[in-house]
């Protein structure tokens, strides 16, 4: 399930006029019966105006889908921001982004994993590149289990 969808310019459209937030919001305690906690909704506002300044890229198609928030089939798991569109080829094309309030983080001797400070104290957790491109595996997976092995390519990448 996914809580907003739109295209680059609807997006952008929702961003400016400040109200993504409160959308996304709404779009939670609608579709998952649930809401927010205020931070979450502070990261939201923050992490999707800097989103916008990314999309305002003339590279980027208009009507390029962004999905946020999209809940990963038989999982727990969302995915912060999923990019969609096609090639100059005309090969369908994802592109997933987690986003991060983080001011630092640290390497560890762990793979995939750094050190950052959240809710007060260092923690580690995945980075946002391995937390990505697990999201494509879980799709990769569930797709091929759910339509055949013709859904072969995701792209994975982080901000």
């Amino acid at each position: 399930m996914i809580v907003y969808q739109s295209s680059k310019l609807g997006f952008c459209d929702d961003v400016a006029s400040g109200s993504i937030d409160q959308i996304i919001l709404e779009r939670m305690r609608g579709k998952l019966g649930m809401g927010a906690a205020a931070t979450q909704i502070r990261a939201w506002h923050q992490s999707l105006t800097h989103m916008h300044l990314v999309l305002t890229d003339d590279e980027i198609p208009d009507d390029a889908g962004v999905g946020i928030e999209y809940q990963i089939p038989q999982t727990a798991k969302r995915i912060d921001v999923l990019l969609s569109g096609r090639s100059d080829e005309e090969h369908d094309q994802a592109v997933i982004i987690e986003l991060k309030q983080w001011e630092t983080a640290e390497p560890t001797p762990m793979d995939g994993i750094v050190r950052t400070v959240i809710g007060g104290g260092p923690r580690d957790t995945p980075h946002p590149s391995y937390q990505a491109w697990s999201y494509a595996e879980l799709l990769r997976g569930f797709n091929e289990s759910s339509t055949g092995p013709t859904w072969t390519k995701t792209s994975a990448r982080s901000c």
